[in-house]
């Protein structure tokens, strides 16, 4: 088949837009990982708080002023607790919306990849069909000139 090649006018689109999506889930796994530390976060200051509680009975036998004590760490252990826990929520809320861009950048992406192909398609259906017409004119020239 001869001819113009093909050339997609809206390929420098298509690429910016497999960039985006790259970008985007590139995005998302560093949301991820932010995500994985934290939970090691929460982890960590449920762990503590869950030995700050086994060792009640301890503070208990130091007496009154040891108990005060103890009470102070575990109330500062919840609050660590809970501060890791918003912050856990947030990486979720992240990760959630590092999706919603995702899908977006891709289908944008998809989207124009399905136009190129198509394009490409019709390119070569035209390419084709121009030289089958080429084709039967040169046939038709022969059979005149072979009739005559």
């Amino acid at each position: 088949m001869s001819g113009k090649p093909f050339r997609f006018r809206l390929q420098n689109v298509l690429s910016l837009r497999q960039r985006e999506a790259d970008q985007a889930e590139a995005a998302l796994a560093q949301a991820q990982r932010a995500r994985s530390e934290q939970a090691a976060v929460v982890a960590e200051a449920v762990g503590a708080q869950n030995r700050l509680s086994a060792q009640y009975a301890q503070a208990q036998a130091g007496g009154i002023r040891s108990v005060r004590q103890h009470e102070g760490f575990r109330r500062d252990a919840h609050r660590r607790v809970a501060d890791a826990q918003r912050l856990l929520d947030a990486a979720d809320r992240r990760i959630a919306e590092a999706k919603r861009v995702l899908r977006l950048h891709r289908t944008n992406a998809e989207t124009l990849d399905t136009l190129r192909k198509s394009h490409a398609e019709a390119h070569e259906r035209a390419q084709r069909d121009a030289e089958m017409q080429q084709l039967d004119e040169q046939a038709l020239r022969v059979y005149a000139r072979h009739s005559s």
